[in-house]
């Protein structure tokens, strides 16, 4: 089964229903249309309202969010790879950095990762609500208690106060989001935040890759999609005058209160290091999905030897839980190239599928360099990418997005170990849409990235002796450095690079 997503940005259609947002009557504009035949709704179509310019489905019908997506196994992979804690837990840092708190309820809580976070980390006295199955499950593990009757509807929390009201990626899925926000805001003490994410409608578009777009609308779930203008407006419109909203991770996330809020210039310490190192016996496989967090952290912030620390222990980790030696890749290839998921993922972590390029750029990057091993992981990266299938592509979505980066990285392994001839191959690979229908074809494409390997590229035809190709490759990357503002910090590197070149004629 191939991963056939479509999207028409081009139906002269409108809808006369008032914009569940603003509640401005219609008529709104299509936006999309997007059909994703392994979400629960194959064909959805978004209209983006004329006044606040959110974006809605119409026709939509509330879910049952008690089935967990039809997805059985949801639990497991929320513990080891689907939850984003630090998304999660950066918010929370934040609000309660601003002033002193007591009290949270997490409303639409999931596993009740931040209501645990909330409690251990910082004393608070917290609470969940979530009507999913595996909300209640992941709770009982934690020893947490989700209610499963929403806020305002019959829960037990319904006329209490808290000083933190924290709701993560639910607003977008609810019926009403006007009067979802005045629900909250009603259980807000005077000088309590409320704390806000969902995605951002203003990056839905032609000019995003597939998979980001189909994350954002997610027919038959998603409803209400917000811009960061329109979610201040409703936010003020429920009472709450001072917000904050940033769109840095791509999502929008809000904090609003009754009074100011002083945010500062810095982000505050984050406590989830320390939270993920700790023990889950009610959840023995989220210990090996904090180490992989922990892993993809280091890796990012280029934490070299932790990262080969924390390899080794997940390494070891993986095989008393699935018995399986990770340094024998070609079995997982093997299997991801014969079994569709979510079957797959029956004999290995949920994050196994993404875990060579984390362990090649360990070996890649820290000292002493394993370049050999580097460059079997991440071929592995690319193949798994090329060849999984089965399943909603958006729970494999990081192995789609870490595609291109895979592809760079190996050409750059094989031209720092002088293998000039494998090294074009594979930046050659990193410009090249994967084959249509594949996951890989469905993740993100960085220019900057692509601007790179056009520089790195034409060193290494310089060094093959093909200067012609070097000359428009080089032409084509500072074209995108002199034009493109993403770009522009690239200019030192094609200077060092054209020198470079420029020696070897």
């Amino acid at each position: 089964m191939s991963y056939e997503l479509g999207f028409d940005w081009n139906r002269s259609v409108t809808t006369g229903q008032d914009c569940p947002i603003c509640r401005t009557p219609g008529p709104h504009a299509h936006k999309v249309t997007s059909s994703t035949p392994a979400s629960p709704v194959g064909r959805a179509d978004y209209f983006e309202c004329r006044n606040c310019h959110g974006v809605f489905a119409v026709p939509f019908s509330y879910p049952d969010y008690s089935e967990d997506y039809d997805f059985a196994d949801y639990l497991r992979f929320y513990q080891e790879v689907g939850a984003g804690l630090e998304a999660m837990t950066q918010p929370l840092d934040l609000a309660l950095s601003l002033r002193p708190a007591a009290s949270l309820i997490d409303v639409g809580c999931g596993v009740p990762f931040v209501v645990d976070y909330a409690r251990r980390e910082y004393g608070l006295q917290a609470e969940g609500l979530d009507p999913s199955n595996y909300g209640r499950r992941g709770g009982e593990s934690l020893g947490v208690d989700v209610i499963g009757e929403l806020l305002g509807a019959g829960s037990r929390f319904d006329g209490q106060t808290f000083d933190i009201l924290y709701s993560s990626e639910v607003i977008e899925h609810v019926e009403d989001p006007a009067a979802f926000l005045e629900t909250l805001v009603s259980h807000l003490n005077p000088e309590g935040i409320l704390i806000l994410t969902t995605p951002n409608a203003e990056n839905l578009g032609p000019h995003n890759d597939s998979l980001t777009n189909v994350s954002i609308v997610w027919p038959g779930i998603h409803h209400a999609l917000f811009t960061p203008a329109a979610m201040e407006r409703a936010l003020k419109s429920a009472g709450l005058y001072h917000c904050h909203i940033s769109t840095a991770t791509g999502h929008i996330v809000a904090l609003a209160s009754r009074s100011p809020l002083s945010i500062p210039e810095q982000s505050p310490p984050s406590r989830l290091t320390p939270y993920l190192e700790r023990d889950f016996p009610g959840l023995p496989l989220l210990e090996g999905g904090n180490l992989f967090r922990l892993l993809r952290q280091a890796v990012g912030l280029g934490n070299w030897t932790e990262a080969r620390e924390i390899r080794d222990t997940l390494s070891a980790r993986i095989h008393t839980d699935y018995g399986w030696d990770v340094y024998d890749m070609d079995r997982f290839v093997a299997a991801a190239a014969n079994e569709p998921a979510p079957g797959l993922f029956a004999a290995f972590p949920y994050f196994a599928g993404c875990l060579p390029f984390y362990f090649g750029m360990v070996d890649f990057q820290s000292s002493p360099r394993n370049l050999d091993s580097a460059a079997s992981f991440l071929k592995a990266q690319i193949e798994i990418g090329e060849t999984l299938t089965g399943g909603d592509p958006l729970w494999w979505g990081e192995i789609a997005h870490i595609h291109q980066p895979a592809a760079f990285n190996l050409g750059m392994v094989h031209l720092i170990g002088g293998q000039v001839e494998p090294a074009i191959a594979a930046l050659e690979q990193s410009l090249v849409s994967p084959a249509a229908g594949s996951l890989a074809s469905l993740g993100r494409r960085s220019l900057a990235l692509e601007t790179t390997a056009r520089l790195q590229l034409a060193l290494a035809y310089a060094k093959a002796g093909r200067f012609d190709d070097s000359d428009q490759t080089f032409a084509q990357a500072m074209a995108c450095v002199e034009t493109e503002p993403a770009c522009a910090f690239l200019e030192t590197m094609a200077n060092t690079l054209q020198s470079a070149i420029k020696a070897l004629r």
